[in-house]
């Protein structure tokens, strides 16, 4: 999402897993390898690999900095695109035990270092984050560590204790009213999450397979039972809530409103049908529905007084659909009001979420400080947007510098000048670009170094940027000359073609100069770039020179006293 927020366009994302997977080395290795068979990319980045941890379940620095290091290799050895680097750890600053930035330089290569650029520290985003009480959990700092259940001894007080004892009363409700409908926890949490649109979803592919005649007897019994667990959950409620229970008030309009308790007649009177008791498979709707005989669910009807459905359903794929088809109705009213008593308690768990969270100290700390961490993330999604935009905007020769970043409030870590003077400038040249926060300017990208920071020809990301473009593009251009007659006309026709090129590359900034003699030189030709073996071996080598505009990295003001002079 950073990456399109910031200006970035259509892009390849390599599957190295599902979101559920866990992230570990060799699947992000192949993943950069694959690059490899692929023209288009001209950035390289892996934001996930942050979460790579060792046997300890500590940051694995080692596998972090070789799958950085195999990315300046692939980037190498096809010149044609650019890697951007997250520093591990780089949410946190530097102290005595832990310094990311060290640790990145200590573990990262010298090959091929003007193919990459870093950047630090991480970025925290504005976007919502929700942190559920369901998904927080405590252990003590024993070893092995013991999980910690009762959470009201995390209150102040009795009344932030109370505050605790209330939300985890509403959280059993929510689950007791998912558990009518489905044993599994996984279905059960995307009920929760989706609402009754999740039942939905499971009898649209009961009677899809209905229809194809697939399973029919398997399929219209499931399609049945969630009818059946629908009708029935009203009175397993009104039997099984605590009478605290805020939901207990739902449960009573519903069992008031004739509606729904002559659509469960009507259920059952059609669950009786002799036919589809046969199409089932021999299926005893007296026992799916005993608990609601002679109550009022029934119309306080005994279940064998319920007046059966008249219907005739023939016994195959047909007779079934027409059972699907007439539960319709029935079916509607069911949803409705299971959805409603759904959204109650889904209210009361969310209501009394809200009120632990604003009035007990503990669990108001726990909830900011999970949403601090869950939005603070690697930048470099951010950065490659930064890349884009610039690029498209202005050109690759301009350095993606001096750039605020958009739906970010800051970065993880505060950086002043001295900060960054050792960033910039280091023995090993590995320079790392900084994310600064600026009074009245929001957070900016401030740094256009690549790794390669000692290194005066390829110190900036900009000129590199700008060489491998231009490669690429004459590599490509020249295509056709291949088998062309190596003579001085074919000589002279790519000569013109590159200088052409690099003409509007100049009269576009890119390339310095007063004019362009100046900017750039193109030689090509016997006896200048070639010699008579060269032809002979069927060699044609075109020698490209290039004085590539370069950022004002420093401004730096001179002051001096004038003596008065009049």
């Amino acid at each position: 999402m950073q990456y399109f927020d910031n200006g970035g366009g259509p892009c390849y994302i390599v599957s190295v897993g599902s979101y559920t997977d866990a992230i570990t080395f060799q699947p992000i290795s192949d993943g950069i390898a694959s690059l490899s068979a692929y023209d288009e990319p001209t950035l390289i980045l892996f934001p996930d690999a942050v979460e790579l941890v060792d046997a300890t379940n500590a940051p694995d620095l080692v596998n972090f900095s070789q799958l950085q290091n195999q990315a300046l290799a692939l980037c190498a050895k096809m010149q044609d695109r650019f890697s951007i680097f997250d520093v591990l750890q780089g949410d946190l600053g530097s102290s005595p035990s832990l310094n990311p930035i060290d640790n990145f330089r200590n573990a990262t290569g010298i090959n091929s270092l003007n193919y990459g650029a870093a950047y630090y520290p991480w970025i925290v985003t504005s976007y919502t984050i929700n942190v559920d009480f369901r998904q927080l959990a405590f252990q003590d700092n024993s070893s092995p560590a013991v999980a910690i259940n009762d959470y009201t001894t995390f209150s102040k007080n009795s009344t932030e204790a109370a505050l605790v004892t209330t939300l985890q009363g509403n959280i059993t409700d929510t689950n007791l009213v998912l558990s009518e409908i489905f044993s599994a926890t996984a279905d059960q949490n995307l009920l929760r999450l989706n609402g009754t649109a999740e039942i939905s979803n499971y009898l649209t592919t009961y009677a899809t397979d209905v229809a194809k005649d697939v399973n029919v007897e398997a399929q219209l019994t499931n399609y049945m039972n969630l009818l059946a667990a629908m009708a029935n959950s009203f009175q397993k409620l009104e039997t099984s809530l605590v009478a605290t229970s805020p939901l207990n008030v739902d449960i009573k309009r519903a069992k008031a409103d004739t509606k729904l308790t002559n659509a469960i007649v009507d259920l059952v009177g059609l669950e009786k049908n002799a036919d589809l008791i046969t199409l089932m498979g021999a299926r005893d709707p007296s026992a799916i529905y005993a608990a609601l005989d002679g109550t009022d669910w029934l119309n306080k009807e005994a279940y064998a007084d319920v007046v059966v459905n008249a219907g005739v359903f023939s016994n195959d794929h047909t007779g079934a659909l027409e059972a699907i088809f007439a539960v319709q109705a029935t079916l509607t009213t069911l949803l409705s009001y299971f959805g409603s008593i759904l959204n109650s308690v889904l209210f009361y768990e969310s209501q009394a979420e809200q009120a632990l969270f604003a009035g007990n100290t503990f669990f108001g700390n726990v909830d900011s400080a999970a949403i601090l961490k869950m939005r603070t993330i690697p930048p470099s999604g951010a950065i490659a947007g930064v890349y884009a935009a610039v690029d498209n905007a202005r050109g690759v020769w301009k350095a993606p510098a001096n750039v605020s970043l958009n739906n970010v409030i800051g970065p993880a870590v505060k950086i002043d000048n001295s900060d960054q003077d050792d960033m910039n400038v280091t023995p090993t040249g590995k320079s790392v670009n900084a994310i600064r926060a600026f009074t009245g300017k929001g957070t900016l990208v401030w740094g256009a170094r690549t790794l390669a920071g000692n290194d005066n020809e390829w110190r900036y990301i900009p000129v590199r940027r700008f060489f491998i473009m231009v490669e690429e593009s004459v590599k490509k251009a020249t295509f056709p000359f291949v088998f062309e007659n190596n003579d001085a006309n074919t000589w002279t026709k790519l000569k013109m073609m590159v200088q052409n090129f690099l003409i509007l590359q100049w009269r576009a900034g890119a390339l310095q100069g007063a004019k362009p003699e100046d900017a750039f030189f193109v030689n090509v030709g016997l006896n200048e770039t070639m010699t008579s073996t060269d032809i002979l071996e069927g060699r044609m080598i075109v020698e490209i020179g290039m004085a590539v505009v370069r950022p004002a990295e420093f401004i730096i003001l001179r002051f001096s006293h004038k003596m008065q002079e009049s």
